[in-house]
């Protein structure tokens, strides 16, 4: 039986032995220098993400309307072995909105209803709230509507149609905050819009948008997942970072979420909003302006963070259900695009997308840092023959610190 200070050294031991398993695995590749090969310096980046574990999924980069990186890595459905590839649909989560938004914008392009008209025109179970009847099409747009996110308000939304939404919000109404009054990120306010949508077109949220964008811009592989029918065995399939299926549930309730695209498809998607192929060019500019507060300020438009950065416009979106990601990113100085799809829980997106700007601006980037998960699965999955030459290394580096401890031990019983 071991006394308890060789307990402690040896429970040290292994710590320790784990932490210089990661140093060693790492070190050299925390800070990268960017050579001028742009897209080999990205693949490096990516390569060594996959090997992470920090990436799952596929990644698109392009400059000037040219594709200067497309590749994929790891697997759409772990269940099957089937890889992941540019051309596999995967949820985009948020990123739906600023395909809500866009279809928005064309049924008023078409005068068939106006921005600053009121919610309660096209959802008349609203007419007699007070809260909204001021609501606008444009607070909705621009998430200044006052309507908090699903979970601020305790709705369960897993489940919910359009009519459970609309009865659900006006039970909350006393949590809703004056229309225009500051940005608040608001999940319901694109639902209603995907609502709205439906009422004024006639059509289902899907079939507006394949027949009026998707078809349009040449987005084959891109759908609106409101039936199981929807999915086939091209698709990626959502999981956790533990590995567990996390899949989500056909919609309900679509415009805030609910798209299932590729990197080639969003690629397609940006090139259009270049051109008037859709809307006119001045519609754009309208939707690339932050919406107006009283309080604070916003940097967000028509389904659009917005940066400015020194007069140059950088646009972006981020998704999130289930076990997918998803990432779009649009510089318009130069047309740099950033877009990324994964399937297996958080992915460090922000981060990643840092790295491959500063690549393409010929600086250096700094990996993104790995989660408890990601070092805990590295572990998991390196030979047993590494773990023991790092953890001989570790005794031999510990055991004068070891034989101290284990003396101070001695001397403070005696």
């Amino acid at each position: 039986m071991w006394n308890h200070p060789t307990r402690v050294w040896a429970k040290a031991l292994w710590w320790t032995a784990s932490l210089l398993l990661t140093v060693l695995l790492t070190w050299c590749a925390e800070v990268q220098a960017a050579p001028p090969d742009r897209a080999n310096e990205i693949d490096k980046l990516m390569s060594t993400l996959f090997e992470r574990g920090q990436f799952n999924g596929a990644v698109l980069v392009a400059e000037k309307g040219e594709i200067i990186y497309r590749k994929a890595f790891g697997k759409a459905n772990f269940q099957t072995g089937s890889d992941f590839t540019p051309e596999t649909p995967s949820d985009i989560g948020s990123v739906t909105k600023q395909f809500t938004a866009m279809a928005i914008m064309i049924l008023a392009e078409r005068n068939k209803l106006g921005y600053e008209d009121s919610v309660s025109k096209y959802i008349p179970e609203f007419s007699s709230s007070a809260h909204f009847s001021k609501i606008t099409l444009r607070h909705l747009l621009t998430h200044t509507s006052g309507i908090p996110d699903y979970g601020d308000l305790g709705i369960d939304d897993s489940g919910l149609d359009q009519k459970g939404l609309i009865a659900a919000l006006l039970k909350r109404e006393e949590a809703l905050a004056r229309p225009g009054l500051k940005y608040r990120y608001s999940n319901p306010g694109y639902a209603l819009l995907g609502i709205v949508l439906e009422r004024v077109s006639g059509e289902r949220f899907g079939d507006f948008l394949e027949q009026e964008i998707f078809k349009p811009v040449g987005m084959s592989n891109t759908f609106v997942y409101d039936s199981h029918g929807k999915k086939n065995e091209r698709k990626a399939i959502g999981y956790s970072q533990s590995g567990e299926v996390d899949d989500g549930d056909p919609t309900a309730i679509p415009g805030d979420g609910g798209i299932y695209s590729t990197v080639d498809d969003l690629s397609e998607w940006d090139r259009a909003l270049y051109t008037e192929k859709l809307v006119p060019q001045s519609a754009l500019v309208e939707a690339f302006s932050p919406g107006k507060v009283e309080q604070g300020v916003s940097t967000y438009g028509f389904g659009w963070n917005i940066v400015n950065e020194s007069g140059n416009k950088y646009l972006w979106h981020q998704g999130n259900h289930a076990g997918f990601r998803a990432f779009i990113g649009r510089r318009l100085t130069g047309r740099v695009t950033v877009i990324m799809l994964t399937n297996k829980g958080n992915s460090k997106r922000l981060d990643i997308n840092a790295a491959i700007q500063n690549i393409l601006a010929g600086k250096p980037y700094v990996l993104p840092e790995r989660s408890a998960a990601a070092l805990k699965e590295l572990l998991a999955s390196t030979p047993n023959w590494i773990i023991a030459l790092v953890t001989a290394g570790a005794v031999f580096g510990l055991v004068g610190l070891g034989r101290k401890c284990c003396d101070r031990a001695k001397t403070r019983k005696l």
